[in-house]
């Protein structure tokens, strides 16, 4: 009676291991996937404050008006300027996961910002920012590049006949420091720059006031890109002008306008 009631619980066990092996799906078992360790890692990497890289000596008088992710790299190179620094709370520079910068950044007003995304590789360039630069995720921008969404001056002689002497005068009486906070405005054009994700900007290129560069385009070398791009165009030239369609992945070129392609 014993050995029976041993063979009947074995029996039961075995039956109670197949039904719930049924539930867990075929050959899944209690230890995590690789999926679980990576998404896992990126919680963690998330919630570190231990940043892989230090911000640059000359940026941390500006911490409290940056969001610069602690995966981010910034190179000792980078320069950061913001001559007229925001009353209040407001994020003058945000720089996303795993981005690797080079660049030099410029904001000319307090409430100007530059957004930049997730896994970007930015090299020696140049942004001044009036408004607003925003560049997606997975963006390549090369050396010499030149991003500008304003004017500075207006068209107008009559308008722009005092900029030297006021800039000058600021100059002096801040000893070279926080230029440009006596600078009219109010007759320069000024237009936001959108650069949206997997765009690949090679060296050399102006990107100037008003552009959008829709996703995964392509900027060949030189370019001065005034118009906006569509997605998966390649463009060059001055000014720059689509010269050809490029493939066409599965997440791209459904619309006339962004996947995505914006930060918010």
């Amino acid at each position: 009676m014993p050995l029976l009631l041993i063979v009947e619980s074995k029996v039961i066990s075995r039956s109670l291991n197949f039904l719930s092996s049924l539930f867990r799906g075929k050959g899944d078992d209690d230890r995590p996937t690789e999926n679980d360790i990576s998404q896992q890692k990126k919680i963690q990497d998330s919630s570190t404050n231990e940043r892989v890289w230090p911000l640059p000596e000359s940026w941390k008088a500006f911490e409290t008006y940056i969001d610069i992710h602690p995966t981010a790299v910034i190179d000792a190179s980078s320069t950061l300027n913001i001559p007229l620094l925001p009353i209040g709370p407001h994020c003058c520079l945000k720089i996303g996961a795993g981005s690797h910068i080079f660049g030099k950044f410029h904001l000319q007003k307090s409430n100007a910002r530059i957004i930049i995304g997730d896994r970007c590789h930015i090299g020696s360039s140049t942004f001044i920012a009036t408004k607003e630069i925003n560049i997606a995720d997975d963006v390549i921008v090369s050396w010499g590049c030149v991003f500008a969404d304003g004017s500075n001056h207006s068209l107008h002689w009559s308008e722009r006949c005092k900029d030297v002497t006021i800039f000058r005068e600021e100059y002096l009486e801040h000893k070279g420091h926080a230029v440009g906070r006596y600078h009219d405005w109010s007759n320069v054009p000024v237009e936001k720059i959108t650069i949206g994700p997997k765009v690949w900007i090679s060296f050399n290129c102006i990107i100037l006031k008003g552009v959008s560069i829709h996703e995964e385009a392509v900027i060949g070398a030189g370019a001065v890109v005034t118009r906006s791009v569509p997605p998966c165009t390649f463009a060059a030239g001055n000014p720059a002008r689509p010269r050809k369609k490029l493939f066409m992945s599965e997440s791209a070129c459904e619309s006339p306008g962004f996947s995505n392609g914006s930060i918010s």
